[in-house]
């Protein structure tokens, strides 16, 4: 059991014992040990993104299952949607969280060169995106009255399904529906102009139109 939280530890070991696999880890960067089965209960966010990662590397080396507690209602579905695993069964959990059953799900290996966003979007974020790539965004600008493309930094996204739909989710909170009339133009990369004029009043939305950039007013 690898915990982050100390106080969650100290009662696993009250239960079970003293053991040299209970821990409390910065799971962020621990070492996770190889292993045939891995129990997992955890929200949507980077920790479950980095653990995820760090089983698929152990699972191009053994036969690698997960075993997963829906935590906070999204967790199945993101799972599901990443094309990463095949379920192989589902058990009734004797304290039922947001779904009835845990389910067993095993890797299968991916050949990476292939993954494009356009295709799978939740899986490409996950392994292919970088800090310093932006999607241009189509979006109708009521500035200047017409449509522009939205300059948006990847890093501050992540993928959500929502009215099940696949979206992009930004920091705040803004759900961009990419189905819908804010679809991906492009795929791009951050230069330093294009940094300096997002963080600068980076509440406001910024524009190409005609080459140009603008502020959000």
């Amino acid at each position: 059991s690898y915990e982050f939280v100390p106080e969650r530890t100290k009662q696993a070991v009250h239960f079970l014992g003293e053991n040299e696999n209970i821990k409390t880890l910065n799971l962020l960067t621990a070492k996770i040990k190889e292993a045939y089965g891995y129990f997992l209960y955890f929200p949507r966010g980077r920790v479950l993104d980095i653990i995820l990662k760090k089983l698929y590397d152990i699972s191009l080396k053994r036969e690698v299952h997960l075993f997963v507690c829906e935590s906070h209602g999204d967790v199945l579905e993101y799972l599901y949607s990443l094309g990463l695993f095949i379920q192989k069964e589902e058990f009734r959990a004797a304290l039922p969280r947001h779904y009835k059953n845990i389910v067993q799900f095993k890797f299968i290996k991916q050949n990476f060169d292939l993954i494009d966003w356009r295709q799978n979007l939740a899986l490409w974020m996950l392994f292919k995106k970088e800090k310093n790539q932006i999607f241009l965004i189509n979006y109708y600008s009521h500035n200047v009255k017409s449509n522009v493309k939205w300059v948006v930094p990847i890093s501050s996204l992540s993928w959500v399904k929502y009215l099940g739909k696949g979206c992009l989710l930004q920091k705040g909170g803004r759900i961009i529906d990419i189905h819908g009339d804010e679809k991906i133009d492009s795929l791009g990369l951050m230069d330093k102009k294009l940094d300096f004029l997002l963080r600068k009043n980076p509440q406001k939305k910024l524009f190409i139109h005609n080459k140009t950039y603008l502020k959000e007013e």
